[in-house]
């Protein structure tokens, strides 16, 4: 019994240690690593991908497992990516249009994107 508890936290702590040493390497490799601006340059490109995985474990927590969500996701973000390229840059009227787009999957005759 003791050894289950401990396999599952060497699990978390191989994986934290990995982590941590990633960042001393690349901290030693270049001076750039732990500036201001690359931080906040990860957070943003991360910002996607955590939106995706919250609503995804909401998605898993009500038991309504579904394969589109992320096909839908991403279909909202090439609306917007393609409204972006036409010079839309209105963020309120993007946001509306995502909404939009993602409710045509609550149309019952509406096939899923997957």
């Amino acid at each position: 019994m003791k050894n289950k508890k401990l396999g599952g936290l060497s699990a978390y702590l191989g994986t934290i240690g990995a982590l941590v040493i990633l960042c001393v390497v690349l901290t030693i490799a270049t001076d750039k690593f732990l500036t201001y601006s690359n931080l906040m340059s990860v957070l943003k490109q991360t910002t996607f991908t955590a939106l995706l995985s919250t609503g995804m474990l909401l998605c898993l927590i009500t038991a309504g497992i579904d394969l589109s969500v992320g096909a839908n996701a991403t279909f909202c973000a090439c609306i917007c990516g393609m409204l972006v390229k036409g010079g839309m840059t209105n963020p309120v009227v993007l946001i509306l249009i995502a909404l939009v787009a993602d409710c045509t999957c609550l149309i019952p005759s509406y096939p899923p994107l997957v």
